[in-house]
């Protein structure tokens, strides 16, 4: 009996040890905007990836705030984080924050944006290509379809570098459609928040009320834009943009819907994938310096996949 009862006491020793190893094996993630559906995919990739390797993982929300994600970045040191999944505000000023991890041990994976920082893994998309995308299918439309000067304009944005990246693929994409002025650029403006962007949409169409199309460089201003059009009831004027959502895309799902194509990447894997990296990171496994997770184009034309996306 005493026996057994010492195997018993060894079992359940080496079981609380293990316990204690994975509940100290801690992942956290810190993103700017954790409220927009698609950080929200990225978020549940995470989990989902945590759950499946028996970790415990917490994720915060920087509010756009590089103070703020330098106070996170403190209090993640100070629970004795293992690892950070971080998509980081600003190339430059997001720096002291991972450089303050990494100095303290912890282990840094970026995400769908960059910083100007040796970090363990960043796991990215094309950026270029993801503009790039839907302004070649907008060169297929405009030129199948014989349109001629399309008064159009573009919402972009100048504050990141993945933001500049895909703003940059999409207009080099249709940059003969403005020179043979099969495409006519009325106003270039640039936006970011919901609100804002909203604003800035009924100042164009009242300045420019003879606008037909509009390209949005996020979903959050697609989104936007969407909504303002509904409230103007201008329902004359065509978009395509970045990011899809399943209202975005039930709206695509329409008939005779003005949405013409969404690039997309894709946050859940991009999620998954960085919680992965870090925890190999944790346990000294190689993992990939970079990992480029591939984009796609859904359009109004290809009802299966929208269904295929919302059902997801």
């Amino acid at each position: 009996m005493k026996r057994i009862f010492l195997l018993l006491t060894v079992c359940i020793i080496q079981t609380l040890a293990v316990s204690c190893k994975k509940q100290n094996a801690l992942i956290a993630s810190i993103c700017f905007n954790s409220d927009i559906e698609w950080f929200q995919e990225g978020i549940q990739g995470m989990e989902d990836a945590s759950s499946e390797n028996h970790i415990k993982f917490i994720s915060y929300n920087s509010y756009y705030d590089t103070g703020m994600e330098f106070q996170l970045a403190e209090k993640l040191v100070k629970s004795h984080i293992k690892a950070v999944i971080i998509s980081p505000i600003d190339y430059t000023k997001s720096v002291s924050a991972i450089d303050f991890l990494k100095k303290h041990g912890v282990k840094v994976v970026t995400w769908n944006t960059f910083v100007n920082y040796p970090v363990d893994s960043e796991v990215i998309v094309n950026s270029q290509k993801l503009g790039e995308i839907t302004g070649t299918y907008l060169k297929e439309y405009v030129n199948e379809h014989k349109l001629s000067e399309v008064k159009a304009a573009f919402i972009t944005n100048n504050s990141y570098t993945i933001a500049k990246e895909r703003c940059n693929g999409f207009k080099s994409a249709v940059q003969s459609l403005v020179d043979s002025k099969k495409i006519i650029v009325k106003a270039e403006i640039n936006s970011e928040l919901t609100e804002e962007t909203k604003r800035n949409i009924r100042t164009l169409l009242n300045d420019h009320p003879d606008i037909q199309l509009i390209w949005c460089w996020n979903q959050t201003t697609l989104d936007a834009c969407l909504q303002t059009l509904k409230e103007m009831e201008r329902t004359d004027v065509f978009l395509c943009g970045t990011d899809l959502t399943k209202n975005i895309a039930l709206e695509m799902l329409r008939p005779n819907s003005k949405i013409l194509a969404v690039s997309v990447q894709n946050p859940y894997l991009m999620g998954y994938t960085a919680l992965e990296n870090a925890l190999n990171s944790i346990k000294g496994k190689d993992v990939e310096r970079i990992v480029e997770i591939p984009v796609n184009l859904y359009t109004s034309q290809d009802l299966d996949a929208l269904e295929e996306y919302i059902s997801r």
